[in-house]
């Protein structure tokens, strides 16, 4: 309503513009710039190689629920398990963000190592799943931390092959759609794996770990052998 309110200003020479349409109107803008269509947004989903994408989408989905669920009522448990203060907490959190933002420099480097995506998210995969085990098990604050710096490393990687893997199986199609409908994968894994964590914490303290480590699994199981591309490629490396 506010854009139809707006009178229209039709466009003025001024000595100091060259261009004609530097000065323009705001209906202008919605008429030519603003051009977006319900109908062409939802065809965009259609449009999408639903045979040529599920894997990856449900490896996404597997991977961001397992590390979530495992750092939902992260702080409960620390307290509950290792009997840490507010401080300790703190600082625990506070070095799983410095190590996440140190790993960011090193996947570059990793993926230019590998040079193929497919095969870095089977073994970042592979790390991720042995990391929660232990973390789950850890029965120090120590072991926690020593192995909370691969966790991160493990998550960065694995996230950015996810995304590689998305858009060169994509191919034509329009990226915003796939990085978007990605975006919405992780929102589902987000706001279910709170009550989740919440529920597997009433039978056990570890508990969010290890769910986290079966579906770690089941990323792996589908990455080994219901992957769209190369699975012989991949098998080989296990």
């Amino acid at each position: 309503m506010v854009w139809w309110l707006i009178p229209e200003v039709p466009p003025k020479r001024h000595p100091e513009l060259i261009r004609e349409d530097s000065v323009i109107s705001f209906k202008s803008i919605m008429a030519t710039e603003i051009n977006f269509s319900p109908t062409a947004f939802l065809k965009s989903f259609k449009d999408i190689k639903w045979t040529n994408l599920w894997d990856i989408f449900l490896v996404k989905f597997l991977l961001g629920f397992a590390i979530m669920i495992y750092r939902s009522n992260y702080v409960f448990m620390l307290k509950e398990k290792y009997d840490t203060s507010p401080a300790m907490n703190g600082y625990i959190i506070s070095f799983g963000g410095i190590v996440g933002a140190l790993s960011g420099f090193l996947v570059g480097r990793i993926a230019k190592w590998y040079k193929n995506d497919t095969r870095l998210l089977l073994h970042g995969v592979i790390a991720t799943l042995f990391t929660l085990v232990a973390l789950s098990v850890a029965p120090t604050v120590t072991f926690l931390l020593i192995f909370t710096a691969p966790l991160s490393l493990c998550n960065t990687v694995t996230r950015v092959c996810v995304t590689n893997i998305t858009i060169k199986k994509g191919g034509s199609q329009e990226t915003g759609t796939l990085l978007g409908l990605g975006q919405s994968v992780m929102s589902v894994a987000r706001f279910i794996s709170p009550a989740l964590g919440g529920l597997v914490q009433e039978v056990s303290i570890s508990g969010p770990g290890l769910v986290g480590a079966v579906f770690v699994f089941a990323a792996l199981l589908v990455i080994t052998f219901f992957a769209q591309d190369k699975v012989k490629d991949v098998k080989k490396d296990l």
